[in-house]
C-alpha cells in the first residue's frame, strides 16, 4: 500500500487550513473579496489533491514494480532450489554399464502423474535403428491394449531422446486409435516437460467409460539417438495400474554387427539393475516377452 510522505501531509493540512481560514476571514471582514479568495482557496485545495493523487499513483507504480521483481526473484530462487534438489538426487542415480540411469530418474520423478487409470493387457514395443554412421536414428512404435478402470478421455506417456530442441512435429509423433482407425490429437501436457524428456497426453475422440477397451498405436522417430557400437534403451512400466505383458522387438541397422543383446530389470526397490536374459535374433530381429512385469520397474534392452 502506498504511503503519503510527511511533507505532503503537512502541505495538505496547511493548504486546507489556509483555504478555510482565508475564506472565513474574507467572508467576515471583506465580503467584496470573498469570490476571489474562495476561487483561490479551492484552486489551492485542488492542486494539493492532484499532487497527492500523483504521489499515490507514482508510489503505487513503484510498489507494483517491486512486487513483480520480488515475484521474479522468488521464482528464480524456487527453480534454483529445485535444480539443487535434482542434482542432489542425481548423486544417487546408479550406473548401468558405462551410463548413469538419468532417464530412469526423470521418469520416476513423475510416475504418479503419468500413471493412467487403466489395466494394460499388452504393451508391444517395436524399435528399429536406421541411418548411416556411428549414431543411429531411433524409430519407435508403441502399442497399448487394455481396459479403462474409470471414465477418462486421455492417455499419458513420456518419451526421451538426445536433442532437447525438437518438437513433437520434428520427431513425427503420431497417435492412432486402432479400434476406430482414427488419428488422435496429442500434445505436450500443460506445464510439463518438453525437452529431452517429453510428457505427452493423447486425447480420445470420445470419453471412455469404465470397462471400455482401448488399443492405441504411438509412433515417432528421434534422430541421432543410439550409438551403433553399444547402447541401451529402457521402458518404464509406470503407465497403468497393472500391466500383464510386455513384448519387445528390436531391429538394429543393417550395418550394425552385434555380439549380444540382453534384457535387464531395474525395480524401484533395486539397488542396481538385475540381469534377466540374453536375447537371440530371428530373421535379424530380437524378440523378448515379459509376463506380469514388475510395476514401476524399468526394463532395459542393452546391446553391444
Amino acid at each position: 500500500m502506498s504511503k503519503i510522505s510527511n511533507v505532503d501531509k503537512i502541505l495538505s493540512i496547511f493548504n486546507s487550513a489556509l483555504g478555510i481560514g482565508s475564506t472565513t476571514f474574507v467572508y467576515i471582514w471583506k465580503p467584496e473579496y470573498f469570490n476571489f479568495v474562495l476561487i483561490a482557496a479551492i484552486s489551492l485545495i485542488v492542486l494539493t489533491i492532484l499532487r497527492i493523487t500523483y504521489v499515490n499513483y507514482k508510489q503505487k507504480r513503484i510498489n507494483n514494480e517491486l512486487t513483480v521483481r520480488i515475484n521474479y526473484q522468488d521464482e528464480k530462487i524456487k527453480k534454483q532450489n529445485e535444480h539443487i534438489a535434482l542434482l542432489e538426487k542425481l548423486i544417487n542415480v546408479p550406473f548401468f554399464k558405462k551410463w548413469n540411469l538419468i532417464y530412469t530418474f526423470l521418469w520416476r520423478s513423475s510416475k504418479d502423474s503419468l500413471k493412467n487409470n487403466v489395466s494394460i493387457l499388452e504393451t508391444h514395443i517395436s524399435r528399429t535403428l536406421s541411418g548411416k554412421g556411428k549414431i543411429k536414428d531411433n524409430n519407435l512404435v508403441y502399442r497399448f491394449t487394455g481396459e479403462f478402470l474409470d471414465k477418462s478421455k486421455v492417455f499419458k506417456i513420456c518419451i526421451a531422446g538426445i536433442d532437447h530442441d525438437l518438437t513433437l512435429e520434428d520427431i513425427e509423433f503420431t497417435a492412432l486409435d486402432i479400434r476406430t482407425n482414427e488419428v488422435l490429437f496429442a500434445q505436450i501436457e500443460q506445464n510439463r516437460r518438453d525437452n529431452i524428456v517429453k510428457d505427452i497426453v493423447i486425447f480420445f475422440k470420445e470419453e471412455k467409460k469404465q470397462g471400455s477397451l482401448f488399443e492405441i498405436e504411438l509412433k515417432w522417430k528421434w534422430p541421432k539417438t543410439a550409438f551403433s557400437k553399444s547402447d541401451y534403451f529402457s521402458f518404464p512400466n509406470i503407465y497403468a495400474i497393472n500391466n500383464k505383458k510386455i513384448l519387445m522387438d528390436f531391429k538394429p541397422a543393417d550395418d550394425m554387427k552385434l555380439k549380444k543383446v540382453e534384457i535387464w530389470k531395474y525395480g524401484i526397490d533395486d539397488g542396481e539393475p538385475e540381469f534377466v536374459s540374453h536375447v537371440y535374433p530371428q530373421d535379424g530381429i530380437y524378440n523378448y516377452e515379459i509376463v506380469n512385469p514388475e510395476m514401476n520397474a524399468d526394463y532395459i534392452l542393452y546391446y553391444e
